[in-house]
């Protein structure tokens, strides 16, 4: 669904892509929301599709940590 695209970007691949009934992943209706073919950076997905404030999703607030490190150390 999401194709690498460079460093620290992605190509949405949404062909093929049936919603699945009681969805526990919290990305997905950012996901859906998107168009197909879109460019989406790592940052846009953090801050567009996920919603801290609305779920706490253990591997998403780890992953938003690990992506926060990668940024500090890119920065130095």
């Amino acid at each position: 669904m999401l194709v690498p695209e460079g460093d620290h970007g992605f190509v949405l691949n949404k062909r093929g892509y049936t919603p699945r009934l009681n969805e526990q992943n919290p990305l997905i209706p950012g996901f859906e929301a998107e168009n197909d073919d879109a460019d989406v950076i790592y940052n846009e997905i953090s801050s567009r599709w996920y919603n801290a404030d609305e779920v706490r999703h253990s591997l998403m607030v780890a992953l938003d940590k690990f992506g926060a490190q990668h940024r500090r150390s890119s920065a130095l």
